[in-house]
């Protein structure tokens, strides 16, 4: 449907910000893998707000830190060229931005549960003056609000397909009636799924929408 250029040109429809994100990941090695794992990455984070926006005061408390971090990593996305937010090259070169969105950073938006421990690390320390005024126990929720409310004219449709589980659809090719379609919430998961598969196909991620239209609890489809 990407390709249905003619159908879409005189509307002024962004095809790329309309349809759900989706990389080809058949070359595990290509670029267009490190481009999936850095909106796979933002993704989660911009999940983590939406989470966190809905806290209890424990659970804000428990959660302060990762809180000034999701904030910050919007903050610099928002900064580099909100225009281009899903296909900035400089994101690729930019060693300091990556070291923020780490897999330690990421597996602690995981776990909401435990408090994170980054007070000893020198980049957590200019993000805690940044947000120390800003993101208390009291004003967190506000803070993260207008946050969310800065990226949804950014982000377009995509802000209401991005969910709080970062949910992913799998899909290989040349298959029918959803034969090998999987659900994976961690970037690990679809690598491995895709290694250890005896399939010799090309492979498809895209983001799975996951607040869908329903009618009487069910999805359905049109045709």
């Amino acid at each position: 449907m990407k390709n249905l250029i003619w159908r879409h040109q005189d509307s002024g429809l962004d095809i790329d910000a309309f349809f759900p994100q989706s990389y080809d990941l058949s070359d595990l090695k290509g670029d267009e893998v490190k481009d999936f794992q850095e909106d796979y990455r933002y993704c989660q984070v911009i999940g983590f707000l939406k989470t966190a926006v809905d806290f209890n005061k424990a659970m804000i408390a428990k959660n302060l830190d990762k809180i000034m971090i999701a904030l910050s990593i919007c903050e610099r996305r928002i900064a580099l060229n909100s225009d281009e937010i899903f296909t900035s090259k400089e994101l690729q070169t930019n060693a300091d931005y990556f070291k923020c969105i780490s897999d330690e950073i990421q597996a602690a938006l995981s776990d909401i549960k435990s408090p994170a421990n980054f007070s000893t690390q020198p980049w957590f320390r200019k993000v805690f003056n940044t947000y120390k005024d800003t993101v208390t126990e009291e004003t967190a929720k506000s803070t993260i609000r207008e946050m969310l409310n800065r990226l949804k004219p950014i982000l377009g449709n995509q802000y209401s397909i991005i969910g709080t589980k970062n949910a992913w659809i799998l899909k290989p090719g040349g298959k029918s009636r959803g034969r090998g379609i999987t659900i994976h919430s961690k970037f690990e998961n679809i690598v491995a799924a895709i290694e250890t598969s005896q399939l010799d196909t090309i492979w498809v991620v895209q983001k799975y929408i996951e607040n869908p239209m329903i009618i009487l609890g069910k999805k359905f489809d049109i045709r």
